[in-house]
């Protein structure tokens, strides 16, 4: 199970629209219709899935950097 911590409401809601999408061209199409700060939330999150996902795969070997990555991809986020 994929677990990503400390995601905004909007981000979350973001994500869950990610998932929604049966194929890769419907998630391309509605990608082409964000505005530019939503595209690049939307390309960050989607980075954070591919490395939640290398992270559980690769196991305790690499969590550590794993975490140092996502942390650093998520600080990106942060406007607070």
């Amino acid at each position: 199970m994929i677990k990503i911590d400390g995601l905004t409401r909007e981000q979350c809601d973001m994500l869950d629209t990610i998932w929604s999408f049966k194929s890769r061209s419907d998630f391309e199409e509605w990608q082409l219709g964000l505005p530019f700060d939503q595209l690049m939330m939307s390309a960050g999150l989607v980075e954070l899935i591919a490395l939640a996902i290398l992270e559980e795969d690769m196991g305790n070997e690499y969590k550590a950097e794993a975490e140092a990555v996502i942390q650093k991809i998520q600080s990106r986020f942060d406007t607070k």
